[in-house]
């Protein structure tokens, strides 16, 4: 298999001269595909530990808001 980084040039390249459309979000999915998996759970433990803290902050404007009232 060939070095990553020409993969995903050579896949790049055939999106664009094949005439498709290209989006952000399919961009964004292709570099995904090629992503170490390393980098793959770091990102993951990131967003993971992201949706706690929303999570405790709606909680606690959740109770001062009961308290308010």
């Amino acid at each position: 298999m060939p070095a990553r980084w020409l993969a995903v040039l050579l896949a790049i390249v055939r999106l664009l001269f094949r005439g498709g459309k290209v989006s952000k979000l399919g961009l964004a999915g292709l570099m995904w595909s090629y992503t170490p998996r390393t980098l793959k759970i770091v990102a993951a433990g990131l967003a993971l530990a992201a949706t706690i803290m929303l999570l405790g902050a709606i909680a606690a404007i959740t109770l001062l808001a009961l308290q308010l009232i």
